[in-house]
């Protein structure tokens, strides 16, 4: 995967992976047991964080407003389109689940959640620590009341603790 040094564009190689949510459904063929990607097909679907986004220019009279909105969505071509908006046929927000949302009020849920299992996280850690504490407590314990009724020797009890 690369950009193009000249013109800054997008690339393929041999190991170049992209999921199937950036094609069009048409651009699969479906025949036989293994979906596969029809030749010649681009990918067409991007939904980027509005902090990735250029800038659209927006039109400022009624009249060029409905005339974008008229001109053909035909996003296979190789040269975009300048000024004409994409619509998504996919999710709102982000293309894939590990990018952050562009709306602050998700971004400060998907935070908040974060924030939520690290604290959880830490309470189960310390809960096993505690626990592990506990644990070697009453084995020294047991240790001492089996040498105490000598049911062990000093030296058993010792490598015992070590171990322990």
């Amino acid at each position: 995967m690369g950009t193009c040094p000249k013109k800054g564009r997008f690339f393929s190689s041999g190991r170049t992976l992209l999921c199937s949510e950036h094609f069009r459904s048409e651009d699969f063929d479906r025949t036989g047991q293994t979906v596969r990607l029809k030749d010649g097909v681009v990918p067409t679907i991007f939904n980027f964080p509005a902090h990735l986004q250029r800038p659209v220019a927006t039109r400022s009279t009624t009249t060029s407003r409905r005339a974008e909105d008229s001109l053909p969505m035909d996003l296979s071509q190789d040269e975009p389109q300048p000024n004409v908006r994409r619509k998504s046929r996919k999710r709102q927000g982000t293309d894939h689940p590990y990018a952050l949302p562009a709306c602050p009020k998700a971004i400060k849920a998907k935070l908040n959640g974060a924030s939520a299992s690290v604290r959880k996280l830490q309470r189960e850690k310390t809960n096993a620590l505690a626990r592990e504490r506990r644990a070697k407590k009453n084995m020294r314990a047991l240790l001492e009341e089996l040498k105490e009724k000598n049911l062990i020797n000093e030296e058993l009890k010792d490598k015992l603790e070590f171990y322990s």
